[in-house]
């Protein structure tokens, strides 16, 4: 699979991770980084970042450190504690797999915030679904 061109097509075809202005920095099996800037349009009432943008962008990359070996993934289920609120500046979402199956792929998650704090954890555990990505 070539990775320039998977992530090209991902940032041109997801539109759920454009409007959420998710950014991934790194793309590989073992690792997948993911930042997105925490704004007034993904703050709750509180003015902390949303839990759901949290769980979005763990999401994001979970489902693209599973895809990076080259096949369409789903996610199977997924569970997120959230340590601490962040109210600016940028988060950055880490995915590295805890074990690749040949039909299910299980990834732990840490967001931290841009001085190194974690905000967030998570485990997701991705269906592997056969379909080949082609690029």
């Amino acid at each position: 699979m070539d990775t320039q061109a998977f992530l090209e097509q991902f940032h041109k075809t997801d539109a759920f991770s454009r409007a959420l202005g998710i950014r991934v920095r790194t793309l590989r099996p073992d690792l997948v980084e993911a930042e997105m800037d925490v704004g007034a349009d993904k703050q709750n009432y509180m003015g902390h970042l949303h839990g759901g943008a949290y769980f979005s962008l763990c999401d994001v990359a979970a489902g693209l450190c599973a895809s990076a070996n080259g096949e369409q993934c789903v996610t199977l289920d997924a569970s997120i504690h959230y340590l601490r609120g962040a109210t600016g500046g940028k988060i950055l979402g880490r995915a590295t797999p805890v074990r690749r199956g040949r039909r299910i792929c299980v990834c732990s998650l840490q967001i931290s915030s841009e001085n190194g704090a974690l905000l967030a954890t998570g485990t997701f555990t991705m269906y592997m679904t056969g379909v080949p990505i082609n690029f």
